[in-house]
């Protein structure tokens, strides 16, 4: 396969007949994935090829994980300057199978967005279920800890791409904070019961994290 003149050894493109709702075309390509492990790229976002390489070397390496979170680093569209980071830990945070109380904990004290994970594809496949009602973000570390252990990077693989305020390029956090609140909040709150925690406020979780994230943009 060549792209813009550039060989890309494996590189497979798949063009659907029509467009498809985000989630709809993330399970399509899912069940056309053909290697161990499967990782999506909006388009908002730049993949960083040295940090997801080393992420599929460690999960290569520990058969017990299932998928590998990165942080959630924020850049400015094409200036690529770091603006903000939704989880500067300095350690790696790992949560056990099964282990929805030590995530749900976590996501409670955190303002960190829980998605695009590297995952292995079998995984992924057998757990991972479509939200009708819910944000995918905590839908997934919920669904992959059923599979086995979940780790959160300090290193990431990629970054988000954040456009400027304003005009006809505006970003959608705004609008992403008001109208997908309660999708946000069930899935926080699924979570949170399944992990056997009282609901600690998840409404002002809920709003605080995305206060942060639209503040950032």
């Amino acid at each position: 396969m060549e792209l813009r003149g550039i060989a890309i050894p494996g590189f497979r493109p798949i063009r659907f007949a029509e467009r498809l709702p985000e989630h709809e075309a993330l399970f399509a390509a899912a069940r056309m994935a053909r290697g161990e492990f499967f990782f999506w790229l909006p388009d908002d976002d730049r993949l960083d090829p040295v940090g997801l390489a080393k992420a599929v070397v460690e999960l290569q390496a520990d058969p017990s994980a299932v998928a590998s979170f990165s942080p959630q680093i924020e850049v400015e569209d094409g200036t690529d300057r770091q603006v903000g980071i939704l989880n500067g830990m300095r350690e790696p945070l790992r949560f056990a199978k099964g282990d929805l109380r030590g995530a749900a904990s976590y996501l409670l004290q955190s303002n960190y967005h829980p998605e695009m994970p590297l995952c292995r594809t079998d995984a992924f496949r057998r757990h991972v279920t479509r939200p009708r009602k819910s944000f995918l973000g905590y839908w997934l570390m919920l669904s992959l800890l059923k599979a086995g252990d979940v780790q959160i990077r300090t290193e990431g693989f990629f970054v988000h791409r954040l456009r400027p305020q304003g005009g006809a390029h505006d970003q959608v956090q705004w609008t992403y904070a008001v109208d997908r609140m309660d999708q946000h909040r069930l899935a926080f709150e699924i979570m949170v019961a399944r992990g056997g925690l009282l609901p600690a406020f998840p409404e002002t979780h809920i709003a605080h994290r995305m206060a942060v994230y639209a503040g950032i943009a």
